[in-house]
């Protein structure tokens, strides 16, 4: 008679079955851990990647049209009697900044006329936002009422502010004598003529460049900043009339 062998199957230990959920705890949270890691970063970039589009954009649009300061495409306007450069009270035109608002001129239409429209320049306003500026009247920088400023940055997406110490906008000159090649690192209107000799002093032409200094965080993650700083060499120099007092 054949016998039949009869196996006994038995089933995991407590142990075995314990040290099984450990292992299977342990990778569910190493895979959400990962996945958490994953998604901050991925939330991180994008902020940053939209930080920088508010912030170099707006820094562009700047630059570019500082470089046009001053620029007058009449040549019976040019030089001396640009009006885009006048310094003069009451109708000023020239590149003026005063730390939160930068203002300028140009010709934009090329009639040789400061027009409306032509009284240009950018600023911080107090929602924390870049302004500029495309029509007015005088650089007043705000007061005037006539004045249209409208947003580059998104005020509910990154708030705008100052690196440390430093201002918004500054402007640094350079002046030169264009007899004698004298130059000084002043505006036009400050130049020392000082041991020039007398017949000597022929017109002046002044250099602008101007300094952007901005910081920024994201309203929604004020952990998240940015800095930058840029120098824009205006291109068109002021010439002035150079007559020692």
């Amino acid at each position: 008679m054949l016998k039949k062998s009869i196996r006994i199957q038995q089933g995991l230990s407590l142990i075995e079955l314990m040290v099984a959920m450990v292992v299977g705890l342990l990778i569910i949270a190493a895979a959400g851990t990962s996945y958490v890691v994953s998604s901050r970063s991925s939330r991180d970039t994008i902020n940053a990647a939209r930080l920088n589009m508010e912030l170099r954009g707006a820094m562009g649009i700047m630059v570019d049209e500082i470089r046009r300061a001053g620029a007058t495409s009449n040549i019976a306007t040019a030089g001396v009697n640009n009006p885009f450069t006048n310094q003069a009270a009451g109708a000023r035109t020239d590149l003026t900044a005063t730390g939160t608002c930068l203002e300028f001129t140009y010709d934009s239409n090329g009639n040789g006329a400061v027009d409306g429209d032509e009284y240009l320049g950018f600023r911080i306003g107090n929602n924390g936002a870049i302004q500029m500026r495309t029509a007015g009247i005088t650089n007043d920088c705000g007061s005037d009422t006539n004045e249209n400023w409208s947003t580059l940055t998104d005020p509910n997406t990154v708030t705008v502010q100052s690196v440390g110490v430093l201002p918004y906008f500054s402007t640094t000159f350079q002046c030169l004598n264009t007899v004698n090649n004298i130059s000084q690192n002043v505006s036009c209107n400050n130049f020392n003529f000082t041991g020039i000799p007398t017949g000597s002093v022929g017109d002046m032409l002044e250099t602008r460049t101007v300094t952007i200094n901005l910081g920024g965080q994201l309203v929604q993650d004020p952990a998240m900043r940015m800095q930058l700083t840029q120098q824009v060499q205006v291109r068109n120099h002021r010439v002035v009339v150079g007559t020692a007092p």
